[in-house]
């Protein structure tokens, strides 16, 4: 078991897949990043406006301090992080991480899905979410194009970031939210890492 840095663009399925891995693995710490950043800035929970309202800068710095704090803290107990690669607020795309936060980390996770399912997920949870992903004006077929630039860039930084690392890396499709096959393919990656992580850390 390892501390797993998992990532992907925002719909992809990753709080589903943390709390069932949660469910299956009791043993598994879950970490929301966004939730717990906004613990750290003292942001009442679902205020994702007040989040947004702080400068990127000072957001990217306070998540090297809380990454590199809590993967201190863990050491070698099995954690799952809920997490972004990149953050994107009405179509502007920000940087999230740098390697050497990660220093901590055993592996990088990226969840994938469709630009075309993921509009559907974002425009059916709309309602409900408060996420500000696209330029107000932006139609449907702007917004998917958007989407399918953001999920490049997050692919992009996810391999960039396991070539700086050297960490083992697993890449999740999610196109159906079915996740028993999803959990288990992840429960699968985290015993094979084991042997790398024994000889690391030995």
């Amino acid at each position: 078991m390892a501390q797993h840095f998992m990532g992907g663009v925002n719909a992809t399925g990753k709080s589903a897949i943390a709390r069932e891995v949660g469910r299956v693995r009791p043993e598994f710490s879950i970490i929301h990043t966004g939730s717990t950043i906004m613990d750290r800035f003292g942001i009442a929970p679902g205020d994702k406006a007040a989040l947004r309202a702080i400068p990127a800068e000072v957001k990217y710095h306070e998540n090297g301090a809380m990454l590199t704090e809590l993967a201190e803290k863990f050491g070698n107990k099995p954690v799952m992080y809920d997490s972004h690669y990149l953050n994107m607020i009405e179509g502007t795309v920000t940087p999230l991480l740098q390697s050497g936060w990660l220093a901590g980390f055993h592996s990088l996770v990226l969840v994938e899905v469709p630009p075309e399912v993921l509009y559907e997920r974002i425009d059916r949870d709309a309602p409900i979410k408060d996420r500000k992903l696209f330029p107000v004006d932006a139609t449907p077929g702007q917004a998917i194009d958007i989407l399918r630039n953001y999920c490049q860039q997050t692919r992009d930084e996810h391999r960039r970031l396991a070539s700086m690392t050297g960490l083992p890396s697993l890449v999740l499709h999610n196109d159906s939210g079915q996740l028993h096959g999803i959990v288990q393919e992840f429960l699968d990656f985290d015993e094979r890492i084991s042997p790398i992580r024994g000889s690391a850390n030995g």
